[in-house]
């Protein structure tokens, strides 16, 4: 049982298309500033990528329908008249968050609908909601790049960069969840399939799955912070509706990032065992932002050895060459080694006991990284111990090292303590209970 099928791998092998429609309508808006154009380039650039898949198929007049609906859902959101309750800022919050869901969760609805579902309207509920919790990552990942770009020399080009990879995670974020969804509606033991890192993966399977789970763990990690930054500040919470909002959202940021990343691990198991490359060292480059695209490329690009679970499970049991955790290792112990040197060469205005604390932090820590590969307890002491000394620190980026301390422990726990989850052992009961 595959993760995609066939018809929805060919989907996600032509989303460059409707990408390139949705990339050039929303790079006109830097030289249109129209609220009721943008409504339109959206609804239009949107219902492109819904279409799509109808498009894919051949069947012309539901792609039609996805568009047109799409299209007037998105427009119909500029016709009420925001003055008074609605033109407060709260308000005009509280409209516009809610007739998103409602645009999301109809055309979905419709979706299902001319796909053929039994379970329409129960699809496009949850789909909808959970298309709407996604970390918006046009806001704050997306604000970030912008703000990076005006310090270098791609100052020009890095907006429409950055548009472009937003759209792109738009149209995979979108196909993956329906495509997830229509499967789990057909069969609950298809999230077991899912969560397993013994799971067999195409090409067309690994990529929408890494990077939507790549992006909106990142974008969750984003929101997270700009959602805690707006709640602390002086009279937020007085905003009934944008509090609300700011809550539930993080609450979902957190759940994206809890579950994204266990699954992430998931994918690039799943793929090394299918093409038979498990090696350590492109596990590791799978969590270094910008150099992932090395080993994204390696893994996509290898022909599948493995085709049953079977192979997959014989493949994970096989012992491998360690050599990039140890070095791994080495690279936290000099680092750790240099906040040493910089606790006790650069004024930070800490009293005694606060010193003392993040400098016996910074000794227990390197202990336990050599103890690492012979104690199993160390890795939850690195992991601790690692959080506690980014607590010392509280800058800009204190989530984003609490958000990758938390990948590393599934990153050290696959490298030094690999095993089969209990996901992954039902597939061993499947796989060999006619052996």
């Amino acid at each position: 049982m595959n993760i995609f099928t066939h018809n929805q791998s060919n989907v996600f092998r032509s989303i460059w298309m409707p990408v390139a429609l949705y990339f050039s309508l929303s790079s006109t808006l830097t030289f249109f500033q129209n609220a009721w154009y943008a409504s339109a380039i959206y609804g239009i650039g949107f219902g492109g990528i819904a279409a799509w898949e109808f498009l894919v198929s051949k069947r012309y007049s539901a792609a039609a329908i996805i568009l047109l609906v799409s299209t007037l859902t998105f427009g119909l959101q500029m016709l009420p008249d925001l003055e008074g309750y609605i033109g407060r800022e709260d308000g005009r919050r509280f409209w516009l968050e809610a007739y998103n869901l409602l645009v999301y969760v109809l055309i979905l609805t419709v979706r299902f609908y001319l796909a053929g579902s039994r379970k329409a309207i129960k699809a496009g509920l949850i789909t909808g909601m959970i298309y709407f919790l996604f970390p918006r990552i046009n806001s704050h990942v997306g604000s970030w790049l912008l703000d990076w770009s005006r310090t270098n020399f791609l100052a020009d080009l890095w907006p429409y960069i950055t548009i472009l990879v937003l759209t792109f995670y738009k149209a995979l974020s979108y196909y993956v969840i329906i495509f997830l969804t229509e499967q789990i509606l057909v069969s609950r033991l298809y999230i077991e399939r899912l969560f397993s890192k013994v799971q067999v993966l195409t090409t067309w399977e690994y990529l929408p799955l890494f990077f939507t789970t790549w992006w909106v763990f990142m974008a969750g990690v984003a929101e997270l912070a700009n959602n805690i930054r707006e709640l602390s500040e002086p009279g937020f919470l007085q905003l009934r509706h944008s509090a609300f909002f700011a809550i539930s959202s993080s609450l979902a940021a957190g759940l994206f990032i809890y579950t994204g990343a266990a699954l992430l691990r998931n994918i690039i198991v799943s793929r090394s065992l299918t093409i038979n490359r498990r090696q350590t060292w492109l596990y590791i480059l799978h969590y270094i932002p910008v150099v992932n695209v090395i080993p994204v490329w390696i893994l996509a690009t290898t022909p599948e050895e493995n085709d049953t679970v079977e192979k997959n499970i014989d493949a994970y049991r096989q012992t491998f060459d360690n050599w990039p955790g140890k070095m791994l290792i080495w690279t936290g112990i000099l680092l750790t080694i240099y906040q040493v040197y910089e606790l006790l060469t650069v004024p930070t205005g800490m009293r005694w006991p606060a010193f003392g604390c993040l400098g016996l932090i910074y000794l227990l820590k390197i202990a336990a990284y050599i103890a690492l590969p012979k104690y199993k307890q160390a890795l939850w002491a690195v992991i601790i111990l690692q959080a506690a000394s980014i607590t010392f620190t509280l800058s800009d980026f204190f989530l984003l090292y609490l958000a990758f301390t938390y990948l590393g422990y599934y990153l050290l726990r696959e490298i030094y303590y690999p095993q089969l989850a209990s996901d992954d052992r039902s597939f061993v009961i499947e796989a060999y209970a006619d052996s």
